[in-house]
């Protein structure tokens, strides 16, 4: 599909969601009122359509995702790749860019301890969305997609074999789709569900779009419009993009594998407790998270370890995530230094225990 029809599908998303939200009496999400206008107003126009340049730049601009290393300069922008040449050179002496660079090659250097360089071998960052790249001993990625490359190649080495042929995996939190493309990639017969707040999985339409153009993506339209979500339906699509307003139309057991990435810890624990107690999320068979031992005290909504129902699996691994031990802040402009993380991040892969009586 060329651009123009990609924007007049997610044209045409955007259009069927709005009218959908506006007809909700409750107002508690959504980005059509409150806080989220502001930050959907860079990406869509008056009459509710996309802005092709900002989704054609959309990760060198930074739009709803931050990165590093940062294409930005005090807020400017240019897509030439002169001025990418002249920022990449630049970031060389400013110490938040040095610093960022240095997580993402910590993060690097994880990934080839745990031998998962193949996967990068094979899944290199697309320049989609125009990021600007870390070129490193023949591989190309930015600190955000280095991390999913380590996700991934958990996913692979311990659900690899529990696995069913065309699996449902469902990522709560997905932004722009890292996780569910790689998924994608590595096991082409496999339907992704991303979950996200609207305008993230804008971007996600977009990239998803862009990375597989033979992929069949439900996006709101679909969503909105189909009586119910079920296994049989999902099993139609490649990609199924459902904003947050919508995840109740998600039938439980239509996943087998359900997976969040840091984002359960910084929300609130009404939306925390909506995710973990839904059907869909106590129906699916496998767990795969990474997130807080304790969310305080960066956030304030109290959420624990001891609030995720990990009792109700059976654990095939857990342990302290290797590469979000620390990152790096600015000191003196040129210069950066280390800040440990003031609560560190378990990561767990589960199988979930039968239910009892």
């Amino acid at each position: 599909m060329d651009d123009q029809g990609i924007y007049a599908s997610i044209n045409a998303s955007l259009k069927s969601l709005s009218a959908y939200e506006k007809s909700l009496e409750r107002k508690d999400f959504g980005d059509w009122e409150g806080r989220f206008l502001k930050g959907m107003e860079r990406l869509i126009d008056p009459d509710l359509n996309a802005k092709p340049e900002q989704l054609a730049y959309f990760r060198g601009k930074q739009l709803f995702v931050t990165d590093r290393p940062c294409v930005l300069l005090k807020g400017y922008y240019s897509h030439s790749n002169a001025y990418y040449s002249f920022k990449r050179f630049i970031n060389l002496f400013l110490g938040t860019q040095r610093g960022g660079i240095r997580e993402a090659l910590d993060t690097y250097e994880t990934v080839e301890q745990e031998g998962f360089l193949p996967l990068l071998r094979s899944y290199p960052n697309p320049d989609i969305g125009r990021p600007l790249q870390i070129h490193h001993h023949g591989y190309t990625f930015t600190n955000r997609y280095i991390r999913h490359i380590y996700l991934l190649g958990m996913l692979k080495r311990h659900l690899d074999k529990q696995l069913p042929k065309s699996p449902i995996l469902m990522d709560i939190g997905s932004s722009y789709g890292i996780f569910s493309s790689l998924v994608k990639q590595e096991y082409p017969k496999s339907h992704q569900i991303l979950v996200d707040l609207s305008g993230q999985l804008i971007l996600a339409h977009y990239y998803l779009m862009k990375l597989f153009p033979k992929a069949k993506i439900a996006g709101f339209k679909e969503v909105g419009e189909a009586a119910r979500v079920d296994k049989a339906w999902i099993q139609q699509y490649d990609f199924v993009l459902v904003p947050t307003s919508l995840y109740s139309k998600i039938a439980a057991g239509s996943v087998d594998v359900v997976t969040n990435f840091i984002s359960l810890s910084e929300m609130s624990r009404d939306w925390f407790f909506t995710y973990v107690q839904s059907g869909v999320f106590t129906q699916a068979r496998f767990l795969f998270t990474v997130n807080r031992y304790d969310a305080y005290p960066t956030y304030t909504n109290n959420i624990t370890i001891l609030d995720y129902p990990l009792k109700e699996y059976e654990p095939i691994y857990m342990r302290t995530c290797p590469f979000l031990l620390r990152y790096y802040v600015r000191q003196a402009m040129f210069w950066y230094r280390k800040v440990n993380y003031p609560s560190q991040f378990f990561q767990f892969i589960g199988k979930r225990l039968p239910k009892r009586g």
